[in-house]
């Protein structure tokens, strides 16, 4: 038993350690949290739907994002650990104008210290790409 709880508070602090380095722009710590062969699975009905194979795969999502999320203002709500999974609950202002707040309960599986593996779910992927073609439209129109 101790063990499995010893990997569970593991891989929850990696996930937190993920999370404070994208908060904080810190490329270098979130490389070294996450594996070679990350994927990160993005819903496809989201403008940025797919799946993404690799760190840098990965880490390019991310940078993409950040033209419609304030990273600055991630706020991790819940994490719950069992093993190499990691459950999170987070939030994040949009950029956009009308700087809506993002819902989104994310699971994590880490392995060895690395994170594996992340697949985002919005709770209202509607307003997700509401945003996403607001802040499109705002750059274009300048």
């Amino acid at each position: 038993m101790s063990t499995t709880v010893n990997a569970a508070e593991q891989s929850k602090h990696v996930v937190q350690s993920i999370y404070d380095a994208v908060r904080t722009g810190n490329i270098e710590a979130f490389l070294a949290l996450a594996s070679d062969d990350m994927v990160l699975v993005e819903a496809d009905s989201l403008a940025v739907g797919g799946t993404y194979e690799g760190r840098d795969a990965v880490l390019g999502c991310i940078g993409a994002l950040a033209e419609h999320y304030d990273w600055s203002t991630l706020d991790v709500q819940v994490l719950i650990a069992e093993g190499e999974w990691v459950a999170a609950q987070v939030l994040v202002m949009a950029t956009g104008p009308d700087r809506l707040q993002i819902n989104i309960s994310e699971w994590w599986r880490v392995r060895d210290g690395k994170a594996i593996e992340c697949r985002p779910y919005y709770l209202d992927t509607e307003v997700m790409n509401r945003t996403l073609a607001a802040n499109a439209s705002a750059r274009s129109a300048k």
